[in-house]
């Protein structure tokens, strides 16, 4: 039996485009035709859904191969504008769609960029909390906004144009304040995620890194190593943790130096630490550029001193297939991210009149040489 015919009621690809020439000029053919479909779905959606044009019509009408037709299909189609049944037809999806599942709610996670462009621990934990929260039937929207800037008027209407229920923050620097009570203000419910106790009237869940840093001064204690070298950048990000590694090493008795300097400097300064010296770096961000800059120096550096990588393990593609032991504190974000998906979906939260923490635990088994980068 043959396929049934394909009824399709647009006009010509002529009548939209009707400056051909120009097309078939085009240097870039695939750039061409992906623009020129996006003018043609701007012309004829409506709000019911249709046949769209077959891609052999659409080749033909450019000039262009079958397969740089089907890449701009699958483009449009991962937009939510196209919808491709494969062996039969295209359809262009209309306006208004009615949601195959009840909507929930839209829930806006503002990131910091630094945290989510170094390190996968964040990444992770972004990547589980919109899994959690897709399945559990909620919208979710990124917001990223970048740090070391006091102007928070610009991001707070970005977040208020998103027409969101819930706002979720992971460990916002203070300059965010502002945002966060404007926000509260407007009738947005909000959860922070922090490492320690907040005084804005939201409900909080902290991470408890006290317990991880207690947890890795008192090994390195028990294990004979006596003096520890703080590395972290000019400009911190996460003072925090410089407070609380320093806590925790000085009530074990450690001779704690400090190098908060940029890297050329630090490649200086390091080769005059003894061996014994523990070393803790203090940022993701920091140690990472840091192996970039030099990976090879970097791995001398974690294969002579006993190293606690602060905020998770590092990437780099030239550590893969050594063995490169590294110590750090695992932070459960998986968890973390299951547990603050149920409370917005219970709305517990809005209840809930104690703070969750969430443990921290030391690591020493780390291998940067097994670690995958995580997108």
């Amino acid at each position: 039996m043959g396929r049934k015919a394909v009824i399709r009621q647009l006009p010509e690809l002529s009548a939209i485009l009707p400056n051909r020439e120009e097309w078939l000029r085009a240097p870039n053919k695939s750039h061409a035709v992906e623009s020129g479909l996006r003018q043609v779905v701007a012309a004829v959606r409506g709000r019911k859904r249709v046949p769209f044009y077959a891609m052999r019509e659409v080749a033909e009408y450019f000039d262009s191969s079958l397969r740089a037709v089907s890449a701009a299909y699958e483009k449009l189609g991962q937009e939510g504008l196209l919808t491709i049944v494969r062996g039969s037809q295209t359809l262009l999806e209309g306006r208004r769609q009615a949601p195959k599942s009840p909507l929930r709610g839209v829930v806006g996670i503002p990131v910091a960029l630094p945290s989510f462009l170094f390190g996968n621990n964040p990444r992770q934990f972004f990547i589980r909390f919109e899994e959690e929260l897709r399945r559990l039937s909620y919208v979710v929207d990124f917001i990223f906004y970048a740090t070391g800037s006091d102007d928070t008027h610009h991001l707070v209407e970005r977040l208020l144009s998103h027409d969101l229920d819930t706002a979720m923050w992971m460990g916002p620097p203070h300059a965010m304040k502002d945002a966060i009570l404007r926000l509260n203000d407007a009738g947005i419910h909000q959860l922070i995620v922090g490492d320690g106790p907040t005084m804005l009237p939201l409900q909080s869940y902290t991470l408890d890194l006290d317990q991880g840093f207690q947890q890795a001064a008192a090994g390195w204690h028990k294990q004979g190593t006596s003096t520890v070298h703080l590395v972290g950048p000019k400009r911190s990000l996460a003072p925090q943790f410089l407070r609380k590694v320093k806590t925790a090493f000085s009530r074990q008795g450690f001779k704690i130096t400090e190098a908060f300097c940029e890297p050329i400097d630090f490649f200086t300064q390091i080769g005059c630490l003894p061996k014994e010296t523990g070393l803790v770096f203090l940022e993701h961000f920091h140690y990472e550029i840091l192996c970039n800059h030099d990976w090879q120096a970097m791995r001398d550096i974690f294969l002579r001193h006993r190293t606690l990588l602060a905020q998770g393990l590092v990437y780099h593609h030239a550590f893969q297939g050594s063995k490169i032991p590294i110590e750090t504190l695992e932070l459960g974000f998986a968890s973390i991210a299951v547990r603050l998906a149920r409370d917005i979906a219970t709305r517990s939260y809005l209840t809930s009149k104690e703070n969750t923490t969430f443990p921290t635990h030391w690591v020493q088994d780390g291998d940067l040489g097994t670690v995958t980068r995580n997108i």
